[in-house]
């Protein structure tokens, strides 16, 4: 990624988000029954790797302590390892996220979101990480 140019990697995240939009659309399409499968799917994936990271880093702390979901690239504007981010480049970071997406994606992983933290309690699991934002 690094070797990429900033419109090769807007690019490339253009790409990431519709192939994530159809996924979605497809999860949407899904019977109540087939939905439970997906999302159990999903969960068992999620905690096999909060399980492998719990293993490679027992006491919680260093790279990647913020798990492997929330954590953000490396390097300048936040992340692993740079610099905190203003709130005015947190506020511009947002607008931008939402400039890339439709409301129909949003509102496809919004429902999503609501699913997955409404399977994961039915299972008796905690919420899955920190509140999304933006």
């Amino acid at each position: 990624m690094a070797k990429l140019s900033p419109t090769q990697r807007d690019s490339l995240a253009a790409d990431g988000r519709q192939r994530f939009q159809q996924e979605l659309e497809r999860y949407a399409r899904m019977s109540p029954a087939e939905k439970s499968r997906y999302l159990d799917q999903r969960i068992d994936e999620t905690e096999k790797m909060r399980q492998q990271l719990a293993q490679r880093n027992p006491n919680g702390g260093g790279p990647g302590a913020a798990g492997a979901f929330g954590a953000g690239p490396g390097g300048p504007g936040g992340g692993r390892g740079g610099p905190s981010l203003s709130s005015e480049d947190r506020d511009r970071r947002r607008r931008e996220r939402l400039d890339q997406t439709t409301p129909e994606f949003r509102a496809l992983m919004d429902q999503f979101r609501k699913d997955m933290a409404n399977r994961r309690q039915q299972r008796g699991l905690a919420g899955g990480g920190p509140p999304r934002r933006g």
